[in-house]
């Protein structure tokens, strides 16, 4: 798989003809109803039910997910901790770097049986390979592995990597990831508790909101999701899943289920995907936090969740076929899988309401078939404020568990469901590039700036003072 950057321009004319297609393509999904009134509709009609499913479902999560996890049973008395590795895959990432390796020295484990695998590529141009060889000279917990391959991509990189790990459990950590010290315990002893249980996936918290007002709204995002949809599917019993950013891993699913796939675009959702498929138990904890960059700049946000949303279509057409069919799902997790999967569709739906609200003014009748006088209005009103009840569900939980929230963010949480409505465009480009004018996978690697890198190497609660809960809910 070819990799790019995110800042990589692309073609002005290709842009432009992709837009055209686009448009068009928008314009006929609702053509029909100009010379058959009843299809415009039933157009309306199912835009609105999924909308309403999306809301309903996402303000019950927020409710749902005020339920603290239970803390994981203690290591037995006279059990040694078991070997862990931690494992990172790092291309350009010299300005995250010095943050996120001085967190691993703060990690509360014994020296003796964690490791810290850095895979770096020889085709970094910014200095990472030096940053990394830097720790391991400074501590020789830190393995420095330089790959030199024309494959790119995590998946390829993450691969490549799992050869030089000797741990029993695995942590696969992004680069731009500070961890709190006391997850990798957290997480063993989930680990060591329950042998059917193959991943633990914990919370990512943005870290970055100053740095510009689209890093405070993907943060404001990116916190209440983590929280309100990930979370909730290990509270209702659904269909848990992990991000590539961060997540723990029993080294023996590698065996039972094979490595990372290295041609579709979200190697992380394929994989939780085959573990539910093989038997394994994902668990979510959000009480283990790590802490991320997010994309402070258009171009790096809109290349990162466009290559997202192709790879979530990806695992769509993949396992929808066989979903209702996956032996080793329960019932809920079936329909949730199913759900998620619908849902990547449904942005790509939502922009055909464009000229749908248009044919509308102009005088066609787009009215829903829903019988009773005012739910169109209510559900419409609910869709509108369902990511600020979803919002204010997370802060009150946080709030009670001792999660600082600053009040930067409060600008972004008033213009979120702008920023949501915008983002379909990015899953409107998605799904053109990859139903309609099947364009090769290219793994875009997201820019980070850096920004919150100090001068010299500081302590980790200097580092992440805005952000670092320093208790365990817990353990309170």
């Amino acid at each position: 798989m070819d990799v790019k950057l995110s800042g990589t321009k692309s073609k002005a004319g290709e842009r432009a003809l992709k837009w055209a297609l686009g448009l068009v393509l928008a314009c006929a999904i609702v053509a029909p109803g100009v010379f058959w009134t009843p299809y415009l509709r039933i157009l309306s009609t199912v835009l609105f039910v999924g909308l309403a499913l999306i809301a309903g479902r996402a303000i019950l999560a927020g409710l749902l997910t005020f339920k603290r996890p239970s803390a994981p049973p203690a290591k037995p008395v006279g059990v040694e901790w078991p070997t862990v590795s931690v494992l990172v895959v790092a291309y350009n990432e010299a300005a995250v770097l010095p943050r996120t390796m001085e967190s691993m020295l703060h990690v509360d484990y014994p020296h003796d049986r964690i490791e810290f695998v850095y895979v770096y590529e020889k085709r970094s141009t910014d200095g990472t390979g030096q940053v990394v060889r830097s720790y391991a000279e400074r501590d020789a917990r830190f393995t420095p592995i330089e790959r030199d391959s024309p494959r790119g991509g995590k998946a390829a990189a993450t691969n490549y990597g799992l050869d030089h790990c000797t741990g029993e459990f695995l942590l696969s950590l992004d680069a731009d990831h500070s961890v709190e010290p006391h997850i990798v315990k957290r997480a063993v002893q989930r680990l060591m508790a329950d042998p059917k249980i193959g991943c633990v996936k914990g919370r990512a918290m943005g870290m970055n909101a100053k740095e510009s007002f689209l890093a405070n709204l993907t943060k404001v995002e990116r916190d209440a999701i983590e929280k309100g949809d990930i979370y909730v599917r290990q509270v209702v019993g659904g269909f848990t899943f992990f991000g590539g950013g961060q997540a723990f891993f029993r080294r023996s699913v590698f065996e039972s289920v094979g490595r990372f796939d290295e041609e579709i675009l979200v190697e992380d959702i394929d994989f939780s995907t085959k573990l539910h498929e093989a038997g394994w138990d994902v668990v979510v904890d959000p009480d283990l936090r790590t802490h991320e960059e997010n994309p402070a700049h258009l171009k790096d946000w809109w290349a990162q969740r466009k290559r997202w949303g192709r790879g979530w279509m990806q695992v769509a057409r993949r396992y929808m076929p066989r979903v209702l069919s996956m032996p080793n799902l329960t019932g809920m997790q079936r329909a949730d899988l199913a759900f998620t999967l619908l849902y990547v569709l449904m942005p790509v739906l939502f922009v055909a309401g464009f000229p749908l609200k248009l044919v509308g003014a102009l005088g066609y009748d787009t009215r829903t078939y829903i019988p009773w006088d005012g739910v169109e209005a209510a559900g419409w009103t609910l869709f509108g404020l369902t990511p600020f009840i979803g919002w204010l569900c997370m802060w009150l939980q946080d709030r009670r568990d001792g999660v600082k929230h600053g009040l930067v963010e409060l600008p972004a949480f008033l213009l979120l469901q702008t920023y949501l409505v915008f983002q379909t465009l990015v899953f409107w480009d998605a799904f053109l590039e990859e139903y309609i004018l099947r364009k090769p996978s290219v793994y875009v690697k997201t820019t980070k700036s850096g920004s919150k890198v100090p001068a010299s190497h500081v302590a980790m609660a200097d580092v992440l003072a805005e952000a670092v809960v320093l208790t365990p809910t817990s353990e309170k």
